[in-house]
């Protein structure tokens, strides 16, 4: 039944720039017929980014007290189980670590100088698209946030 496929089985945009509401910016975050989780991941990235972008033109996202008066008006849509201290906390830590796309583009990063790799498909048949940790261990991963979030 095509009513349960997401979006309706058609989404598509057209090259260039689109302004796309609440239901079409779903539909492009879950999208995964001509893609891989990972990119999948990267659209629901970009989504976020480009959100928290609006809210900091408005300065909605520069004090913890828009923030919470935007998390009351979400209401029952938003649910977590962190304590205000924690929130504030983490809030204090994002601040600290400045450009956190930066972070992000580090740890993501898959060229011959980055934190990750694709191993080789054999090495774990069945697996679908996986990536792991250079060394294969996450020492270097943990450096640089350790790094970022004292600094």
């Amino acid at each position: 039944d095509i009513s349960e496929l997401e979006c309706g089985g058609d989404f598509k945009l057209t090259v260039g720039d689109n302004l796309l509401d609440g239901d079409k910016a779903l539909c492009y975050a879950r999208s995964r017929e001509t893609s891989s989780d990972f990119a999948r991941a990267g659209r629901q990235q970009e989504i976020i980014k480009l959100i928290k972008e609006k809210a900091l033109s408005l300065g909605s996202l520069t004090d913890f007290s828009k923030i919470n008066a935007t998390l009351n008006s979400l209401g029952n849509n938003v649910s977590t189980n962190m304590e205000a201290w924690e929130m504030k906390r983490l809030f204090d830590l994002y601040q600290k670590t400045g450009n956190i796309e930066n972070i992000n583009q580090k740890v993501l990063d898959t060229s011959e100088n980055g934190l990750l790799y694709f191993p080789d498909r054999s090495r774990y048949p069945g697996a679908g698209s996986i990536i792991l940790p250079v060394g294969d261990n996450y020492d270097r991963i943990r450096d640089l946030f350790q790094n970022s979030l004292n600094p």
